[in-house]
């Protein structure tokens, strides 16, 4: 859901202004920056040793793992186009607990996502209708049903609508 908030952030960086003025000044070998350094090294806002890429990993899974200490779950990551970041956090795990979408599931929903996109190609409300349907559709269970976005109708693609328009007793099963 976009908010427009922003609910955590993580600032990391190869350089510090201090460091690289200590440097010119005292010369990176010499026993003063060394001095210098060791009061310095607190407060120094290098933090992050490495690619610019690897900062960008190493930030999601900072980001990530610290979620749910924040009382929530991110379900998107936002990255610059190179999948780098998405690969190494589906390497690292994350979001991999209970309740977690599968490798099954997120197949059958980009292939019914898809479908949505092609069959409203042009309407981008009956699109978005169409996708919000099939979530609720792929998360409904016995105990609470959730097909009221579903098409109605015999030849609906939901088996619960198709059931109810049919006539059939829809029991549920505790």
């Amino acid at each position: 859901m976009l908010t427009g908030y922003v609910v955590d952030f993580e600032v990391m960086s190869k350089v510090c202004r201090h460091c690289s003025v200590a440097k010119n000044k005292l010369g990176q070998s010499s026993a003063e920056f060394s001095i210098w350094y060791e009061g310095h090294k607190s407060e120094c806002d290098i933090n992050h040793l490495g690619s610019s890429t690897s900062m960008e990993m190493e930030a999601a899974l900072t980001l990530w793992k610290r979620s749910t200490s924040l009382g929530f779950r991110y379900i998107t990551v936002l990255s610059d186009g190179d999948c780098k970041t998405f690969n190494y956090l589906c390497e690292k795990k994350c979001g991999k607990a209970h309740g977690s979408l599968k490798e099954t599931t997120i197949k059958k929903l980009t292939t019914y996502y898809q479908k949505a996109i092609l069959r409203n190609k042009g309407d981008v409300n009956a699109m978005k209708t169409t996708i919000y349907a099939t979530l609720l559709h792929i998360i409904s269970t016995d105990a609470k049903p959730q097909h009221s976005k579903c098409p109605a109708g015999e030849n609906s693609w939901c088996f619960y609508q198709s059931a109810i328009a049919n006539g059939e007793n829809l029991t549920i099963i505790n």
